[in-house]
């Protein structure tokens, strides 16, 4: 007897779906949730592997994005994840596209390794010093965050977390290489605000918008309020 194709998922639900017949037209069987329109479970041959997938329309293309497979993320986390997707799409953001984009973007520490430092070694005597600031003070707080990541609520924290066991003036020159390094890179034409705005927390903190990708013909970073 075959299993209904759309019914209210539960865990116990989905861990009882057979795996797809082998003489199935597509690869995977698929489940739709009655809960939550548009999540999808497919199920494989053999194994029956489960998997958990959101499809919807994005300007009238058919779309879908993967959410995971099951039991590592349950029922409620995949209705959880497939509300945060409908949200992106609410204000008009694709999050499949987002998804792509975030995978292509660049860390902090892969701007200064990858871009930054090759100017510097052969433009600033000084690149050793910044080399030792980044490795002993940036790197540990912010160099694996995507740019996007990095907020001027973030540079506050370094700088007050720094303030507490280095000196004034040592601390300001590490606040001082991470603008560089942002002004660095507006200089290039890869940023449309001036990064010195980069460590002035303000009320109501806004994610900035890194167009910063991995690619060389991709690298434009701007930092948006």
């Amino acid at each position: 007897m075959s299993s209904p194709k759309r019914f209210r998922f539960t865990n116990q639900l989905i861990k009882s779906l057979p795996p797809n017949t082998s003489d199935a037209r597509s690869t995977d069987a698929e489940y739709s949730d009655t809960e939550i329109s548009g999540l999808k479970c497919l199920v494989s041959r053999r194994e029956g592997r489960k998997k958990f997938l959101l499809r919807y329309l994005y300007h009238g293309r058919k779309r879908a994005i993967a959410i995971g497979h099951w039991p590592e993320v349950d029922v409620n986390l995949a209705r959880q994840i497939a509300i945060e997707h409908k949200r992106s799409l609410a204000t008009g953001t694709d999050p499949k596209q987002e998804r792509e984009n975030k995978r292509m973007e660049l860390t902090f520490d892969e701007l200064f390794n990858q871009h930054y430092l090759p100017w510097a070694k052969s433009a600033k005597r000084s690149w050793g010093k910044d080399v030792q600031r980044y490795r002993d003070h940036i790197r540990p707080a912010i160099g694996q965050r995507l740019l996007s990541d990095i907020t001027p609520a973030s540079i506050l924290r370094l700088q007050q977390t720094l303030s507490t066991s280095l000196s004034a003036a040592t601390c300001n020159r590490v606040i001082v290489l991470i603008k560089a390094v942002f002004t660095w890179a507006g200089r290039q034409s890869m940023t449309s605000v001036h990064p010195a705005r980069v460590g002035t927390a303000s009320q109501g903190e806004q994610r900035p918008t890194a167009l910063f990708h991995r690619g060389r013909n991709s690298s434009y970073f701007s930092l948006r309020r």
